[in-house]
């Protein structure tokens, strides 16, 4: 994989990555997975997802140790239902008057 240079979306700081059998893939810097229901899980914000759908990014890699993870960019249908079942979280905002940060987990 060729990097290119690290960008920053509300925060989460990651590299847009070219890999020939993906096409163009962005790596999301996670710092700390946890365990949730025996699965390790990242949550990415709502913010950084609807970038990559609107640049048309398909796949995020998440590197864990020594390990990618391919995790597949959801739709906004798929949203939707993350939503309904409960598995995003709405943080508020640390500015005065900010919107809220809504998280979306994945197991990994």
């Amino acid at each position: 994989m060729i990097t290119t240079t690290e960008k920053k979306i509300w925060g989460l700081r990651y590299t847009e990555e070219y890999d020939p059998e993906l096409g163009i893939v962005w790596c999301p810097r996670i710092k700390k997975p946890f365990y949730f229901n025996c699965k390790m899980t990242v949550g990415l914000n709502e913010k950084f997802i609807l970038k990559a759908i609107d640049e048309g990014i398909k796949v995020f890699i998440i590197k864990v140790d020594d390990r990618n993870i391919p995790i597949d960019v959801p739709d906004k249908r798929i949203l939707n239902k993350m939503r309904k079942e409960k598995r995003c979280e709405e943080i508020k905002s640390l500015f005065k008057g900010g919107k809220p940060m809504r998280i979306y987990y994945f197991s990994i």
